[in-house]
């Protein structure tokens, strides 16, 4: 009898929770609707244009489906002549070959890819956040539903969709990151097969945001994941784990990206990006404003100085509403009240150094955005002699570090409130959700709907090229009649000059013309083709040639392979060769890592859960 009621009670629970984990996902698919109401018609606006940004991108995503159709997928692209005259691929540090949005390319157009990426990792990032929640902190499920849903609607990833820093889409990995850097809330520390897959998860997560050029977010998002550690510890213990598997993850990310590292530093090396202007605020307190109004407001008024350009829209859009503002002053005024305590259990109470450390941890990551942007002649000079803020024209993407931390404080604030006020919770969440929905949905977006980019000639070259299973080939050096869109000469046939391409300046500033001109690209003059040898750009020494040389006429059958999307015999150093094999080594670990966690990880769990 006590068997077949302890049997009755289980399955009800289980009924129980499944109707919860069903309405949830049910709120995520709502939410996911109203997210794709609201942002999607930017990423085609009625007059069939696109943010500005995607003139670098549709192409470079045309261009890795050329290579993919000509050779083999997995091959390395190392160089186009879709643009420049003749330019690296792999290296660019803008170029996502190895990425969700590619690889959609394989079977839809880079419109569609697009569009799908954005609402795929918008999803996974509200699911991340909300698994972060109920894992890593323990939290009720009300605070990680409010969590998912400011993650969701964040404008830092929303708002570089739209304008075209395809980029970032690998923001939304974050909360994903943290997750597997987290043991599980009140767990002891994990065994070697849960080790192993989340360290391998999360080297995965950090190799991804490299690969798919998201450079400038990778810093930030590091230091949010030390003060989301520290925060975790503070609130449940701290443990050596997740600083040792931060560390593993880093490493094999490394290992994953050692190749197009490599090459990347290679590239930049050779043109450096110094001559820059860092701009910052000179007033705290306008600076703290802007921060303040950029993450719960609306985007400020520029407030920087020392800029060669004005620091557009765009640049300020962080947003998570007011939502957190009220969530805080409604919390803070029933801790006040002495209404407020521990939902869970699991919260240590921590005094003596080690808490005392991590506090003042936090505080300075915290405010390391704003010392990064604060502008005074000495502090900026200091900053213009180091080695990643040298190349850097604005620091603005690092205040990118307060969204997670702010969602996070967000859901545990929540959870201050007892268990025994679960209907108060509820209704400080649909107040939140309304507030959420509402702001976004009366935002003026008026500058997003002046975008310039016309993808049409891209998504018409490649439906010929998927119709016909061949790619076009550059048979000219081509000027573009729309500087808004140069590197579409491709379409066409051309390549692109004067082209679009950041690693010699917005301006080209850095880019070696020499002899390159309009025409065809074998015309020779003066011994050489109308077309440049890409091989220059990266090695140099080991070609025999300087960056920007054009291929000699002795070069025709290199230059002719280049011109159609096929691979060219090159000299690579040896240290370009043993990073490539890392990189090759990692992925068959990598692999073998998440099978290994993953058996070993499920054979505990059901050693855990069989009945004795």
């Amino acid at each position: 009898m006590r068997l077949i009621l302890l049997s009755q009670s289980l399955d009800q629970v289980f009924h129980n929770e499944l109707r919860k984990r069903l309405g949830v996902l049910s709120l995520f698919c709502m939410l996911s609707l109203i997210y794709g109401a609201i942002f999607l018609p930017y990423l085609q606006l009625s007059s069939g244009l696109m943010g500005h940004d995607y003139s670098l991108h549709f192409p470079n995503l045309l261009i890795g489906y050329y290579w993919a159709l000509q050779n083999n997928y997995w091959s390395i692209p190392w160089f186009t002549p879709a643009t420049c005259g003749g330019m690296t691929y792999y290296a660019d540090l803008n170029v996502a070959y190895f990425s969700a949005p590619q690889v959609l390319t394989l079977f839809v157009s880079p419109l569609r890819a697009i569009q799908i990426t954005f609402m795929l990792f918008a999803f996974i990032g509200m699911w991340g956040t909300y698994r972060l929640m109920r894992v890593a902190f323990g939290a009720s499920r009300t605070a990680s539903v409010i969590a998912a849903a400011l993650f969701l609607f964040n404008g830092f990833y929303a708002y570089r969709m739209l304008i075209g820093h395809l980029t970032f889409h690998a923001f939304a990995l974050t909360p994903l990151l943290m997750a597997m850097l987290l043991p599980r809330a009140g767990k002891a520390m994990p065994a070697i097969g849960e080790t192993i897959f989340r360290t391998c998860i999360a080297g995965l997560c950090l190799a991804y945001m490299f690969h798919s050029g998201m450079i400038h977010g990778i810093p930030p998002l590091l230091m949010a994941c030390a003060i989301v550690i520290l925060i975790h510890g503070m609130r449940v213990g701290f443990q050596p784990w997740s600083w040792a598997l931060m560390a593993g993850a880093g490493l094999l990310s490394l290992g994953l990206s050692a190749g197009k590292l490599y090459a990347a530093l290679s590239l930049a090396n050779a043109f450096p990006r110094d001559f820059y202007k860092l701009p910052g605020a000179d007033n705290i307190a306008q600076l703290l404003w802007a921060v303040f109004s950029s993450l719960f407001w609306r985007p400020p008024p520029d407030a920087l100085v020392n800029s060669d350009w004005s620091q557009v829209r765009h640049e300020w859009e962080y947003g998570l509403t007011l939502a957190p503002v009220f969530i805080a002053y409604y919390i803070y005024s029933e801790v006040r009240r002495g209404a407020a305590g521990a939902h869970s259990q699991i919260i240590v109470k921590r005094s003596g150094f080690v808490y005392r450390a991590a506090g003042v941890a936090i505080v300075v990551m915290l405010l390391a955005p704003l010392a990064l942007n604060f502008y005074m002649p000495g502090w900026n000079a200091f900053l213009k002699q180091l080695p990643y803020f040298s190349s850097s024209s604005s620091l603005l993407r690092f205040f990118c570090l307060y969204i997670p931390v702010i969602v996070i404080c967000c859901a545990l604030a929540i959870d201050r409130l007892p268990r025994s006020r679960a209907p108060l919770r509820l209704k400080i969440a649909l107040v939140a959700i309304a507030v959420i929905v509402a702001q976004n949905v009366i935002t003026n977006r008026d500058y997003y709907n002046t975008e310039t980019y016309d993808p049409s000639a891209i998504n018409a070259e490649y439906l010929r090229a998927s119709k016909e299973a061949r790619v076009r080939p550059v048979d000219q050096i081509a000027s573009s009649d729309n500087m808004s869109s140069p590197n579409n000469t491709m379409a066409f046939g051309g390549s692109a000059f004067p082209c679009y391409q950041p690693m010699f300046g917005y301006q080209l500033e850095k880019f070696p013309i020499g002899q390159l001109q309009p025409g065809p690209i074998f015309s020779a003059r003066e011994g050489f083709l109308n077309f440049k040898n890409p091989a220059c750009y990266l090695f140099p020494k080991e070609n025999k040639c300087t960056p920007g040389n054009h291929f000699a006429v002795s070069q025709i059958e290199e230059a002719q392979a280049l011109a159609a999307y096929r691979p060219f015999a090159f000299q690579q150093p040896a240290s370009q060769i043993l990073a490539t094999n890392i990189s090759i080594v990692s992925s068959l670990a990598c692999v073998f890592g998440l099978a290994l966690g993953g058996f070993l990880w499920r054979r505990v769990r059901r050693s855990k859960t069989m009945p004795l």
